[in-house]
């Protein structure tokens, strides 16, 4: 029984770590889009994305590459360690109102070594869900409020 409770505090933290990182994205989605649905035509960011299980002790790094083309955001992921797994797919900016930013993620392709890592869920959960943040701004700072309260300020 101790065991089926470490596994669900594990897929909890999981999950939130998830979470986490989604509005960890929209940190860096709303620092290059202000508050503008129009996309930058010449845009190109590399940044790394973690990921860290701390019940499993698991953790994994991919460098992502996000590239706007033709009004849409192109991203690549690949697994520094691992240079078999390779992400791509096309972010679509979905305006929600009231400042609300969302998007969709379409995948192009998808390619993995091993089975059940954190990145698959984290993709799963991009593909099938719709994300989306609240931008609050002032003349000194802007906040990012996540779905699940996470308040950042850029």
């Amino acid at each position: 029984m101790s065991s089926r409770l470490a596994k669900q505090k594990s897929n909890i933290i999981t999950v939130l770590l998830l979470i986490l990182n989604c509005v960890a994205f929209f940190v860096v989605w709303n620092l290059i889009y202000p508050a503008s649905p129009v996309l930058k035509t010449n845009f190109d960011l590399k940044a790394q994305l973690g990921f860290y299980d701390l019940i499993s002790s698991q953790y994994e790094v991919y460098n992502l590459d996000l590239e706007s083309t033709q009004g849409t955001i192109i991203t690549t992921v690949i697994n520094p360690d691992q240079p078999e797994f390779l992400f791509k797919g096309k972010l679509t900016r979905i305006n929600m109102g009231d400042s609300k930013l969302g998007f969709y993620l379409t995948p192009i392709y998808y390619r993995t070594p091993k089975q059940n890592l954190i990145m698959d869920g984290f993709l799963n959960q991009l593909t099938y869900g719709r994300f989306s943040a609240k931008l609050l701004s002032n003349n000194a700072n802007r906040l990012v409020l996540g779905p699940n309260g996470i308040i950042f300020i850029t």
